[in-house]
């Protein structure tokens, strides 16, 4: 009987998994060949791996901005990054994101393995279906653009588990995977970058914000038409 991949026992018990999926010999190869390079796993890199926590309501006027699972559609994280942000009263509860925080999304169609890296964190919280990368000893602009690309998106699918529609990323399991070492240049490249895509980011949204205020200016009686809405 043809054989498609083999492991022993002790690494399908670590794994708590013996799908074929998970040991596909393409992934195991890659994850074998970072860890023979030098390559770490984020439980080893990162200072804390941690969980958010979703608060028990949400109100209009409350002073922390709630970044959920599906709000890391966005790349860059701030409190302009997204209209539809929700918001909470100040809850001392609150898992509180901090500038250089990299987040997963860990449940949720469509958005689940999503990742996004935090550039300025004022008044932001998070649920607990966003895992937070924090304190890492790799540059965190790094370990953003990693889980985004190919690789990074192969090693976290694979840690996916659970049925369709009800599929989780358990923290625990983002910890195994691999990180490759970066070049200090590569780490300093990056973060110019990603800097600029943010400036970039703000002014064009800055330009739309100015953009409606135009038109509301246009309308006739707009302060008195928009005054309830």
């Amino acid at each position: 009987m043809p054989v498609w991949s083999q492991v022993s026992f002790i690494a399908a018990s670590e794994a708590d998994r013996i799908d074929a999926e998970h040991f596909n010999p393409r992934d195991l190869k890659l994850i074998n060949d970072l860890l023979n390079n030098g390559g770490v796993r984020l439980s080893d890199a990162c200072g804390r791996i941690l969980t958010g926590r979703t608060p028990a309501f949400y109100s209009e006027d409350g002073e922390d901005i709630v970044v959920r699972s599906g709000d890391l559609t966005a790349a860059l994280i701030y409190p302009t990054s997204n209209g539809d942000f929700l918001r909470t009263k100040r809850l001392l509860s609150a898992v509180h994101l901090k500038v250089g925080d990299v987040l997963i999304s860990s449940i949720g169609m469509g958005s689940i393995g999503k990742v996004s890296l935090v550039m300025d964190a004022t008044n932001l919280i998070t649920v607990s279906e966003v895992t937070i990368l924090r304190d890492s000893s790799i540059a965190p602009e790094f370990l953003f653009a990693y889980l985004r690309s190919e690789t990074g998106q192969r090693q976290i699918n694979r840690e996916i588990t659970g049925a369709t529609g009800q599929q989780h990323l358990l923290k625990t399991k983002v910890g195994r995977i691999v990180i490759p070492p970066p070049s200090d240049d590569l780490c300093k490249q990056l973060k110019t970058l990603i800097s600029t895509v943010w400036e970039e980011e703000k002014s064009v949204a800055a330009r739309y914000a100015q953009a409606a205020q135009l038109v509301l200016n246009a309308l006739p009686n707009s302060k008195a038409s928009f005054a309830g809405s």
